[in-house]
C-alpha cells in the first residue's frame, strides 16, 4: 500500500475495496461525491456510512476498482 496516507486517501473512488486501518472491517466505496467525504458500505454494517476527510486518512485502499 501507499505509505503516504494523505495521498492515498485523496484517491479513494467508487468501487474501491477499503478497510479501516485500525480495525478488521472491510467496505466498498459507493459514492465519492465530493473531495471532502466518501460514502462507504461497510460489510459488517447495515447502512452506508459517510466518511469525512479527517476519517479518510484512517481508510486503506485494498483493491482499486
Amino acid at each position: 500500500m501507499n505509505p503516504n496516507i494523505n495521498t492515498e486517501s485523496k484517491n479513494i473512488k467508487n468501487g474501491d475495496l477499503v478497510k479501516w486501518r485500525t480495525w478488521i472491517t472491510y467496505g466498498i466505496v459507493i459514492d465519492d461525491f465530493n473531495s471532502h467525504t466518501v460514502k462507504i458500505f461497510w460489510l459488517s454494517e447495515n447502512e452506508p456510512e459517510q466518511v469525512t476527510w479527517e476519517q479518510r486518512t484512517n481508510v486503506e485502499v485494498i483493491s482499486e476498482s
